[in-house]
C-alpha cells in the first residue's frame, strides 16, 4: 500500500509541474502595468511573454 502512496504522490507531482503559466498579450493595453498575469496587466508585445514562458519552464501565451 505504501508504495501505491508513494507512487501516486510521485505522478501527481511531476505532472503538476508540467502545467505551465499562461501569459497574455494584448497590444491595446492601456495599463501601466505589463507583466502579462491577467488580460488587464498583459503583455503590448508577444516576445516578452515568450521569454517569460521560457524562463518560467514553459506555459501557454495567449494573444488577443
Amino acid at each position: 500500500m505504501n508504495k501505491i502512496l508513494v507512487s501516486f504522490s510521485i505522478i501527481v507531482l511531476l505532472s503538476s509541474h508540467s502545467f505551465g503559466a499562461v501569459w497574455y498579450v494584448d497590444k491595446d493595453n492601456v495599463s501601466s502595468v505589463e507583466d502579462g498575469t491577467t488580460w488587464a496587466t498583459a503583455y503590448t508585445t508577444i516576445q516578452p511573454a515568450i521569454d517569460v514562458a521560457f524562463t518560467d519552464g514553459g506555459g501557454e501565451v495567449w494573444v488577443a
